[in-house]
């Protein structure tokens, strides 16, 4: 006697949940792929912030990608980053095959700590990010109350550059 697979529900169309459970989900997956639970909670929570965004391509949709590739060994789940610091202003990172948005994380907060001493914004309602693309990104990222000018940015406050 044969037993009849069992029925296999699928989603039509999209499937919307909270922005916290759809983290967890994201986050208990890459967990159980290996990811420490501080990495697969970057991971999720930009994954999640690209949806947010509409940037669907870019989102949890992609996770199935990703959860692939650290089966086939493809990325490192456990890099171990260690930011060597080239001179005072200057760092370097290898990211060891981890997944980029950890490495970035990661890099971007050596970059701030290294910039503390030497860097400062006060009084100011224009604030030029720099020449590299990257140094807006974290700008933005780090202060969403600030928008592009086309040239710069202007924050809503004095909030522009602070971590």
């Amino acid at each position: 006697m044969t037993q009849d697979a069992a029925p296999t529900a699928t989603a039509k169309g999209p499937y919307y949940a909270t922005v916290e459970a759809a983290e967890i989900f994201g986050r208990r997956l890459l967990t159980a792929h290996g990811l420490p639970d501080e990495d697969a909670k970057i991971v999720a929570g930009c994954l999640v912030r690209a949806d947010l965004r509409g940037v669907d391509t870019h989102g949890l949709q992609y996770l199935p990608h990703y959860l692939d590739r650290l089966r086939r060994g493809l990325i490192n789940p456990k890099p171990v980053l260690k930011v060597e610091k080239v001179t005072p202003m200057i760092g370097a990172l290898d990211g060891h095959d981890g997944f980029g948005f950890v490495v970035a994380t990661k890099a971007m907060a050596a970059a701030i700590d290294m910039a503390r001493p030497t860097f400062a914004v006060m009084g100011s309602n224009i604030f030029i990010a720099g020449s590299q693309p990257g140094q807006a990104q974290m700008v933005k990222l780090r202060s969403p109350r600030c928008t592009s000018t086309g040239r710069g940015w202007r924050c809503a406050d004095d909030s522009a550059g602070q971590p």
